[in-house]
């Protein structure tokens, strides 16, 4: 699953990440990198990337994120709008290489 994520765009420590996430529903930085065997600095910078992307939130609890996956439609929505906003710029683009 993780390659066809990569393939949708995900870097490989994102999709290991999220599928993580999914399996899990809360968990704390350290235990994802614990489960996934990613560094904790890289795993925060990847649940924040993941976060710009709509695809992981979390909760406070006991001042700590406890972060959890976002329903794995969104990845659709997020591939939906990246259509859109390419048939947008086409156009300008084709402009360019003429």
């Amino acid at each position: 699953m993780e390659q066809e994520l990569i393939r949708l765009g995900f870097s490989l420590a994102e999709s290991k990440i999220y599928i993580e996430l999914l399996k899990n529903k809360f968990m704390l930085a350290g235990e994802v990198s614990k489960k996934t065997m990613i560094n904790r600095r890289p795993v925060y910078d990847t649940l924040s990337r993941l976060e710009e992307k709509g695809l992981v939130g979390y909760n406070l609890s006991a001042n700590k994120k406890q972060y959890y996956a976002i329903e794995p439609d969104v990845i659709l929505r997020n591939i939906d709008n990246m259509k859109e906003s390419a048939t947008q710029i086409l156009p300008e683009l084709k402009k360019l290489s003429a």
